[in-house]
């Protein structure tokens, strides 16, 4: 009986710590940051929320457009688990100047987004018999971007290739 009980009391504590985990910031801001770090879930029109990272200049004025990358290789992973407060140095080569806000996003199903993960998700129509496909997820989320993200309106749009080999 005290098994039962030591294994559900771990259990409890470990789904909790789950939780708590997912509730946590990328990384916490510093004061020095040149740069805002939201993170948000994305609706898709079928109700699946697609994890978004957006990386927003602090020392420009101006509204500015979108870059947005959206990838399979988990988004988190633009900010590379460097602590720094400089963007530049933060994004490494996927920093083109402090004249972009850097959006990036996990495609459904990987990491931290929620629904099913095809690796070649078929367009819609005879093969594809839902309401989604990675060009309505990316439609979705430029709607979403334009009107939830201060900025001029224009969005560049990146896309990691899924990249395959044979050996």
């Amino acid at each position: 009986m005290s098994t039962v009980k030591t294994v559900l009391l771990v259990s409890t504590l470990s789904l909790g710590a789950l939780v708590v985990a997912d509730e946590r910031p990328l990384r916490d801001a510093f004061h020095h940051d040149d740069f805002v770090v939201r993170e948000e879930m994305v609706p898709m029109r079928d109700g699946v929320r697609l994890y978004t990272l957006i990386l927003t200049p602090k020392n420009n004025s101006d509204t500015l457009p979108v870059i947005l990358k959206r990838t399979p290789y988990d988004a988190s992973g633009a900010v590379g688990g460097r602590i720094s407060t400089n963007l530049d140095v933060t994004l490494g080569s996927e920093y083109l100047g402090d004249d972009y806000i850097y959006v990036f996003q996990d495609v459904r199903g990987r990491f931290n987004s929620e629904g099913e993960y095809f690796m070649y998700r078929a367009p819609r129509g005879a093969f594809n018999q839902t309401k989604t496909d990675e060009t309505t997820d990316a439609w979705d989320a430029v709607d979403w971007i334009v009107k939830n993200v201060p900025s001029t309106g224009k969005s560049a749009f990146g896309a990691t290739l899924i990249l395959a080999g044979s050996h």
